[in-house]
């Protein structure tokens, strides 16, 4: 590595002093006519040593010869330049205090400075002018340019300008760069690299023509509102649209080309990107034992990803599919760097208790994400029992033994589907969010919950659900018309879960920024358009109504709960200005009498929302009350829960 190093500056430098050379030569030749007295001849030697000497000390001072060919820019180009006036100016010196040691007329020096700054521009660009000019033009001739695809450049900022120069310079790429479209009115008309500026987004249709031409939006920086309306201007002129990654990808990965994508339906949620601030969780993770339950799901194997790039000592994965869980410490093991982080893969049901507790006896982990739970709204309101069993009493196992054993953070991932719950999978959520909240009362570890919407191609949900039926050529399958659901991405809700985690004192339940609601009619809509297909003609759509347990639109915050601003603008904290304290263990009896009484799973729901109901409605009448008036907290009696009564 250090030969080629030497090898490489050792060429630049030798370019350098040839053409510094011949300047010299060159100048005096013209100053003379061609006609160099004997006089000055005799002398030329020695002269031209030390005002080359002199040149490259100025340009070995401004460090000229450590630029690389391929990425010389005009800021390289005002850096020779200060080394040859630093020359320059020493020459001046020279040539007027001991004009007997340089003693060179000063039409030569002049006529050198000016031919040798040249020279050494043209041999600074020489493999850009190369690879721009003689061999671009012959390699985009060889191209077969009957298949190259029309592109277009939408944003014609420096993104768009990197992206072009790629372009052109790659003909390998396939693609024709027709222009760029911009809405900013002062770049119309003008040019970048060759090629014109063509208009705004309102102009799409004409300037777009019949060609079925690929628009690349270049604009990282673009936020989300306007993102969504770019992508329609182009979806309506028929265009089929790629898109650059935000700017904190770019500055990741370094690159412009390679990191073009298709859009996604991500791309067309009305908010903006969710960022971590990887600095405070790293200080939090580096290092510790950390354990995550439903690793293999996909909020859990998304943590788990997230979780190793902070190198915690150990990662422990607990999960209860076999199968699963040995895909995921496969894709583990792959990204890990180094051995700073152990991998434990740990199969086990978080309602076994005894196993659980071996688990955290052995391992001793100071950071639990409890992400192990059942989420099918339909499926667990057929299923009751086992909704109780793992999303409730199993969240109580584990954070009971991470109190127990003095676990520093326990994290539960909860969901909207808890607030005002109408089914039994939201009302387990709750349930899992009031013991998590109570047992932060008796205990040194920092319990916090994470309430956040429906999550983006996670298993089972609508996206996955819907390309496989737009692949089979419909129709789509929607419940309602008005259906409206919170909406982020696997990556955006790991993030602030532990963002969260940074955050959290203890006994909050955080809520996450999702943005406005979208319509699920909306979202099947941008799926299809995504396709290239035409909604409602391409792809039909059939209502199928509502099941069991679901509602219209979701709430992100009870009515007795407010909405609290964290460091985090991301991140809310629903607050309760006067709770009710829960009896667990009178919880836990009440719920084991009726699991056991219920006359069938119907019975079990329905007696299982209106304990639930109970709950809720003697939190509502503590948090009306005044907090100068309001009693300090009681534990709750069961019976009075079960029937509603305040008690």
């Amino acid at each position: 590595m250090k030969r080629q190093r030497f090898w490489s500056t050792a060429r630049r430098v030798g370019l350098d002093v040839s053409l510094i050379t011949g300047s010299l030569v060159a100048a005096t030749f013209l100053q003379y006519n061609g006609h160099i007295p004997d006089a000055v001849s005799g002398r030329l030697p020695i002269v031209f040593a030390v005002i080359v000497a002199i040149t490259m000390g100025g340009l070995v001072w401004v460090r000229s010869h450590r630029t690389m060919d391929e990425y010389v820019s005009v800021r390289d180009l005002i850096g020779m330049g200060k080394g040859l006036s630093v020359a320059f100016a020493v020459l001046v010196v020279a040539n007027t205090l001991a004009p007997a040691s340089i003693g060179i007329a000063w039409g030569v020096l002049v006529r050198y400075f000016v031919l040798g700054g040249m020279a050494l521009a043209v041999g600074l660009f020489k493999q850009r002018l190369w690879r721009e000019t003689l061999l671009g033009q012959a390699r985009r001739a060889g191209a077969d340019a009957p298949t190259r695809r029309p592109l277009v450049v939408y944003g014609a900022g420096r993104a768009g300008s990197a992206v072009a120069r790629e372009v052109v310079e790659s003909p390998e790429l396939g693609y024709e760069l027709r222009g760029f479209i911009d809405d900013d009115a002062a770049k119309w008309g003008m040019e970048i690299h060759g090629v014109p500026v063509l208009g705004g987004r309102h102009d799409l249709a004409r300037l777009l023509g019949p060609d079925r031409c690929e628009i690349v939006l270049a604009i990282p920086s673009l936020e989300a509102e306007a993102r969504r309306e770019i992508l329609g201007h182009c979806r309506r002129a028929g265009a089929h649209v790629r898109i650059m990654p935000g700017l904190v990808e770019l500055l990741k990965h370094g690159s412009y080309v390679h990191q073009i994508r298709d859009v996604r339906v991500e791309d067309l949620l009305p908010r903006d990107c969710v960022e971590l601030d990887e600095s405070e969780v790293r200080e939090q993770l580096a290092g510790e034992t950390v354990l995550v339950t439903g690793a293999a799901g996909s909020i859990g194997s998304e943590l788990c990803h997230q979780i190793l790039s902070q190198q915690p000592s150990q990662l422990i994965l607990v999960e209860q599919s076999e199968s699963r869980l040995f895909f995921l410490e496969i894709e583990l093991q792959a990204r890990l760097q180094s051995r700073v982080t152990q991998l434990v893969p740990v199969v086990a049901d978080i309602c076994d208790r005894d196993r659980m507790e071996f688990v955290l006896k052995t391992y001793r982990p100071s950071h639990i994400f409890h992400a192990a739970a059942y989420k099918h709204v339909p499926m667990m309101q057929r299923n009751p029992q086992e909704a109780i069993r793992n999303n409730v009493l199993g969240t109580h196992v584990m954070a009971s033994l991470a109190r127990q054993y003095r676990v520093g953070r326990f994290v539960l991932v909860s969901t909207d589907k808890a607030v005002e719950p109408s089914s039994v999978m939201g009302a387990s959520k709750r349930c899992a969010e009031l013991v998590v909240r109570e047992l932060q009362e008796t205990s040194e570890t920092r319990f916090m919950a994470v309430r956040f919407g429906n999550v983006l191609d996670s298993d089972g949900s609508v996206v996955p659900l819907f390309k496989k039926q737009i692949a089979a050529g419909g129709p789509l399958t929607i419940t309602h018309p008005d259906m409206e659901r919170f909406f982020m991405t696997i990556p955006e809700a790991a993030r602030l879960i532990l963002q969260a985690m940074t955050i959290g004192e203890g006994g909050e339940v955080f809520v996450l920024e999702m943005g406005r609601p979208v319509k699920i009619v909306d979202l099947a809509r941008s799926l299809v358009e995504l396709s290239g297909l035409r909604f409602m003609e391409d792809i039909q759509v059939s209502f199928s109504g509502m099941r069991p347990g679901e509602k219209l639109t979701e709430k992100l915050f009870f009515d007795h709960e407010k909405s609290v601003p964290t460091r985090s603008r991301q991140i809310h904290v629903a607050q309760l200005e006067n709770g009710r304290r829960l009896d667990i263990d009178s919880f836990l009896r009440q719920l084991h009498l009726l699991t056991r009484s219920a006359a069938d799973e119907k019975d079990l729901a329905l007696r299982f929302m209106a304990l639930v109901s109970g709950l809720e409605q003697a939190e509502e009448q503590a948090a009306a009350r005044s907090p100068r008036t309001a009693p300090k907290p009681q534990v709750v009696p069961m019976t009075s829960v079960a029937s509603g009564r305040e008690g």
